[in-house]
This record gives structure tokens, sequence and C-alpha cells, in this order.
């Protein structure tokens, strides 16, 4: 492998990874956005479940 092309791969090693970022970056905030949202189901289902 030559340098030029050395390099090109590198690049786009660098380009997955940075893609790869990206995406666990959306994954923890869809994990965080539904761990709030449980959360806030099973507390008001827990109020509901009291008034009963």
């Amino acid at each position: 492998m030559n340098e030029e092309q050395y390099i090109k791969t590198i690049k786009s090693q660098a380009e997955v990874i940075s893609n790869q970022s990206g995406l666990i970056n959306t994954l923890s905030e869809l994990v965080h956005d539904l761990t709030d949202k449980v959360a806030t189901d099973v507390v008001v289902s827990g109020f509901s479940k009291t008034e009963d």
C-alpha cells in the first residue's frame, strides 16, 4: 500500500468513526428520552393507582 492509499484509508476510517460517534450520541439521547418517559409514566400510573 502506498502513502496515498494509506492516507485515503485513514480518512475513510476517521469518517466511519465520526459517523459511529454521531449514532452513539443519537442512541444515547433516545435512551435518555425513553428513560424520562418511563419514569413519568410510572409516576403518573402510581398516582392513578392510589386514587382508585
